[in-house]
């Protein structure tokens, strides 16, 4: 019951980059300003792949071809703890999602459970390079 009072009240989504970054595959820290909490496995990322969106296909046809940019496991992200602890997150198991045609995001989940604590910072990577990108972390869910 705490952690779902804890959802309604603090959960929500915190963007992780004050300006937009660029990402490739070597790894680009991301030190935050103030520590973020999971509070449940439920937990994600959202990195914005809006650049790479090719407006001259229809909806389907840019999920496909997003789909075929990014395989599964092209973003890694690793979070790390207070304690030194880190925590992997990818788009192996996740998706995409749009809120409009120009605004897509790939979502990176938690490749395994993740503990309710502070984590500090994290680390990001990519097989195919982001110029612009900015990184949102969503902490709702189930409980």
């Amino acid at each position: 019951m705490l952690t779902w009072i804890k959802i309604l009240i603090w959960g929500g989504s915190v963007l992780v980059t004050s300006d937009p970054i660029q990402v490739s595959e070597s790894p680009f820290e991301i030190v935050f300003e103030k520590p973020i909490v999971a509070y449940n496995k439920y937990a994600v990322f959202h990195v914005d792949i809006s650049e790479l969106v090719n407006k001259e296909l229809d909806y389907l046809g840019q999920n496909r071809d997003l789909k075929s940019k990014f395989p599964e496991g092209c973003i890694s992200i690793h979070l790390k703890s207070e304690t030194g602890g880190s925590y992997p997150f990818s788009n192996k198991y996740a998706g995409m999602g749009r809120n409009n045609p120009s605004d897509v995001w790939s979502i990176a989940s938690a490749t395994d459970g993740l503990p309710n604590q502070e984590y500090i910072s994290l680390t990001i990577s990519s097989c195919i390079k982001l110029n612009s990108t900015e990184i949102t972390w969503f902490n709702y869910g189930k409980v």
